[in-house]
């Protein structure tokens, strides 16, 4: 089912396509029967047409009801799902990439990179208000537990947007959640950091329009200080 998901998500305009076009073709084939029915002379003729007529109206009753579940999975279904199950699947590449740590790895690693730093610098890169960037937590906060992310998404044909942590001076970054909707000022995501060791992090919030390219990410730092 999650495979579904996710090729309906990742396939949604070229299905819209392919409905649209049988929409049409169908509403011709409707037309068509309807006429039938009008030049119709014996009763042969009319149960034909009326057997044509009435398999038109139900491909059309189908596919609209293909279109409205295509929309509903998209727009209510797929973004809900782990970040994991809708991501577009990696391309080779020939560059050279910097590679994801699990959770328990960031934290083993966060000893090494901050416990030293008795400050935190309130440092941000690539972040434009109003299109993408994190408003809350604000860069330099202390958090603990869940926190809920806000800031703003907007990006012109958005493809998804996700939200990655890193222990602060490293690259070893790590999804923590994903999305699919445009979000103007509002919740964007949710952090569980109980499982971290207070430390320093950067934040980064990364958006993909749906052609794959990459928007410059926003990027803040925050310190976790464990339970209160």
């Amino acid at each position: 089912m999650e495979a579904l998901f996710r090729f309906l998500a990742g396939y949604e305009i070229l299905i819209y396509i392919i409905l649209g076009v049988s929409l049409i073709f169908t509403f011709r084939w409707l037309w068509q029967a309807y006429k039938e029915i009008q030049d119709a002379v014996y009763g042969l003729e009319h149960q034909i047409a009326m057997r044509h007529l009435t398999t038109a109206i139900g491909s059309i009753v189908l596919l609209i009801f293909l279109v409205i579940g295509e929309l509903f999975i998209t727009s209510f279904i797929v973004p809900d799902l782990p970040a994991p199950t809708f991501l577009q699947t990696p391309t080779v590449s020939l560059l050279p990439v910097s590679q994801s740590t699990p959770a328990a790895e960031l934290s083993t690693a966060i000893a090494g990179a901050s416990a030293t730093n008795d400050g935190l610098a309130s440092e941000t890169s690539g972040c434009v208000p109003g299109k993408l960037a994190i408003t809350k937590p604000s860069s330099g906060q202390g958090l603990n537990g869940v926190v809920e992310i806000f800031g703003s998404v907007l990006v012109l044909d958005l493809g998804f947007y996700k939200i990655e942590f890193s222990p602060a001076g490293t690259e070893n970054w790590a999804t923590f959640y994903a999305g699919r909707n445009i979000k103007p000022d509002q919740s964007i995501g949710v952090w569980d950091t109980s499982q971290l060791l207070p430390g320093d992090y950067q934040i980064r919030l990364v958006a993909t329009d749906n052609q794959g390219v990459e928007i410059t990410p926003c990027v803040i730092t925050i310190r976790v200080t464990g339970s209160p």
